[in-house]
């Protein structure tokens, strides 16, 4: 059997299985990458193997910034033999700006990187952005299977606005003919009435946990429920239900393709 190769650039090092076509991931931490490690559980785990896995994500990356490594990605020879990529980007575009209003020190933290990432905050610029990352992969005839934005659990989170842009790449999914795994609404039929935590005069207690689950990591789950949550972790990034949920789905469409 040939090999075959996915590639998403969302978060991660690399997960490898001789025998099987690599599968590349383009998309943010919730994959694999650092913070990931230490705070969140990925589904990449759950997939079953043999399967070459290459995890090119950057940790709160943007869709401008996933875009820009994509550009370098396909150029590289050696993620020419790649064939998938599964893409789930644009979480950050609405969680960066969101912090920038919940407390003056946030504020002072993400508004640079806001700026210099290029959240895209209004939903025609995300659509543009996110499209081009699409006719990018389809100019050279790659697969594609969609994410879409997931529940976030902190308090006073614009849900409206991950709705609408999830519809948004949706439709993009149809023009495109490739899958789109809604986790949004996978994530409401595992829990109706999710959790709520806040951030907002939290920054250092994030950089503790940070710290905590990385030496622990079998408490990242105890961690989320503590807190009542539901969904996540720590408000943003899945459990291991939210996790496995998303791989069953991701499995079935790389069975398909």
């Amino acid at each position: 059997m040939s090999q075959r190769q996915c590639l998403s650039p969302e978060n991660a090092g690399e997960l490898r299985s001789s025998g099987s076509p690599p599968i590349l991931l383009p998309t943010k931490s919730n994959a694999f990458g650092r913070i990931q490690r230490q705070c969140s559980n990925s589904y990449i785990r759950y997939l079953r193997h043999p399967l070459e896995v290459i995890n090119k994500g950057v940790n709160g990356d943007t869709t401008h910034g996933a875009l820009k490594r994509l550009r370098r990605i396909v150029a590289y020879p050696e993620y020419e033999a790649v064939d998938t990529y599964i893409v789930g980007i644009g979480t950050n575009d609405v969680l960066l700006p969101y912090l920038t209003r919940i407390s003056w020190l946030w504020k002072l933290q993400m508004e640079p990187r806001c700026r210099r990432l290029q959240c895209k905050t209004d939903m025609k610029e995300f659509a543009v952005e996110y499209e081009k990352y699409l006719i990018l992969l389809a100019d050279r005839q790659k697969k594609m299977i969609l994410i879409g934005m997931p529940y976030i659990e902190l308090k006073g989170y614009p849900h409206e606005s991950i709705r609408i842009r999830n519809k948004i790449i949706g439709r993009l999914a149809k023009k495109y003919e490739v899958p789109f795994i809604d986790i949004y609404a996978l994530q409401m039929e595992l829990a109706s009435q999710p959790g709520e935590y806040t951030w907002k005069h939290r920054n250092l207690t994030r950089v503790g946990e940070g710290v905590f689950t990385a030496v622990l990591p079998f408490t990242k789950d105890w961690l989320g429920r503590m807190r009542g949550l539901k969904l996540t972790v720590d408000d943003v990034h899945y459990n291991t239900e939210s996790a496995r949920v998303l791989a069953v789905e991701v499995q079935r469409h790389l069975d398909r393709l």
